[in-house]
């Protein structure tokens, strides 16, 4: 998959005496304590493991922060305008703080951002400025936590959103209701193998410029009703999986479009055993049908998913 690459960076450069000497050199050059510290953007890790997320006077690795000693830090760029994975995905984060002034900060990327999150390990997420965010790829994937409300996101330039929350098992409330997704390309295993999600209202999405919905619902062996009544895909996106293993799904809300869930022979709706559908005026448990009637939200076939 193609990702954005970003060359403008979000914060302007600061010449500084330190900066001149290391241009030289190359050699980093540490700032004395009594000099001025720039603000910027930085991500602090503590020996404890909380990751903090802020805009502010420059720290270094080994001080002092928050009463713990720093165990690694980055900054700026390395923030704002990263290509594919944060510099703290590979370290061990039991909780993630984003402080109130980092919503001067407005990244183009936050894949990976709070990967395996911990249960009640995410704070000031009302803090994040997303209004310039490209790429949410895997952004809450694999975590603990059981709630999410992201009515404070502004995802107008979002254009990947594919696996975002994908094997999140202990989710079971998000709020998405504010998402604009107009712009947004891909939402491959979006929900994927989220096991404790029983509703879902995607209401607000308009997924008209993705090439794929496949697999987006793989797995969420509690969801029971699902609401897309405002989606209408291209007619050649790939639908295969789209509700897979989606086992207790009995209703999913659909405007009568021309959307048709059911391509790929009814591999859209593998081992939904309760889904049922409405074919003209009757309305049949899905699996009783053929695999080439499966295109039951296809307005042109007189069917859709049940009213």
């Amino acid at each position: 998959m193609n990702r954005p690459e970003t060359t403008s960076p979000t914060e302007p450069a600061e010449t500084t005496t330190e900066a001149a000497s290391e241009a030289s050199t190359g050699v980093p050059t540490e700032a004395p304590t009594d000099a001025p510290r720039v603000s910027l953007a930085q991500a602090i890790l503590n020996e404890s493991g909380t990751l903090t997320l802020l805009y502010g006077p420059e720290y270094h690795k080994g001080e002092r922060y928050n009463g713990e000693t720093i165990a690694d830090i980055w900054f700026g760029n390395e923030i704002t305008e990263m290509e594919t994975f944060p510099g703290w995905f590979e370290k061990v984060c039991k909780k993630y703080v984003i402080d109130a002034n980092f919503a001067e900060i407005t990244p183009s990327n936050m894949a990976h951002w709070f990967e395996g999150c911990p249960e009640d390990g995410l704070v000031g997420l009302e803090n994040l400025n997303t209004a310039r965010v490209e790429d949410m790829y895997n952004m809450f994937s694999y975590t603990g936590l059981k709630k999410l409300d992201l009515r404070t996101f502004n995802t107008s330039n979002v254009r990947f959103m594919d696996e975002m929350f994908r094997g999140s098992e202990q989710l079971e409330e998000l709020d998405l209701s504010s998402f604009d997704t107009r712009n947004v390309e891909t939402v491959e295993r979006m929900f994927s193998g989220c096991v404790k999600l029983r509703h879902l209202d995607l209401s607000g999405f308009d997924l008209s410029k993705i090439t794929a919905f496949f697999r987006v619902f793989e797995g969420c062996t509690g969801l029971v009703t699902l609401d897309l009544p405002n989606i209408t895909l291209p007619e050649d996106a790939d639908t295969f999986g789209a509700f897979s293993g989606c086992d207790k799904l009995v209703t999913v809300f659909c405007r009568d479009s021309d959307t048709d869930f059911g391509t790929n022979d009814g591999a859209a709706t593998f081992y939904c055993q309760k889904l049922k559908g409405r074919y003209g005026e009757t309305t049949v448990p899905y699996k009783d049908f053929e695999n080439g009637d499966r295109h039951l939200c296809s307005a042109k076939l007189g069917g859709y998913f049940t009213p």
